[in-house]
This record gives C-alpha cells, structure tokens and sequence, in this order.
C-alpha cells in the first residue's frame, strides 16, 4: 500500500491520463514478484539433508501405485465430463 501512495505522488500527472494507472500496476506488479523470485531462487539452491532424501525415496515408490490409479480415474472423468 505503502508502495502504491508512493507511485501515485511520484506520477502525478497535470491531466488524469490513461497510462499512469497502467505504470502503476506494472511496477507494484513486478515490485510483488521480486520476493517470491528471490524466496524461489534460494529454495532451489539448498541442498536437502540425507534424512529427508532416504523418506523420499522410500515414499515415492508407494505415492506412485497409489496415486496414480486415483490421477487416472479423476482425469478420466473430467474428460468425459468435458466432453
């Protein structure tokens, strides 16, 4: 909010015009995504620990028999739904 009243007394126009609202957007928009890139970015870049990745694995084996049956049947009948 804080960012928007900033914006809006940085462009003040003499004459409302079309394009200040539109700039506004688009800098709090891509101001709002630069937290999210920077929290991705570091996500990616950490390593899990040993402990995690052997209960992955383990787990993945049986998510995928499990899963899988129940994915199929409920895409199946979207599709006829869709149809």
């Amino acid at each position: 909010y804080l960012v928007a009243m900033l914006l809006l007394a940085l462009f003040q126009p003499s004459t409302p015009a079309a394009w200040v609202p539109q700039l506004q957007f688009r800098l709090l928009f891509a101001l709002g995504a630069i937290p999210a890139l920077v929290v991705l970015l570091a996500s990616l870049q950490a390593e899990d620990s040993e402990e995690f990745q052997s209960q992955h694995l383990s787990a993945t084996v049986g998510f995928k028999r499990g899963v899988m049956k129940t994915l199929l049947g409920t895409a199946g009948t979207w599709c006829l739904y869709d149809l």
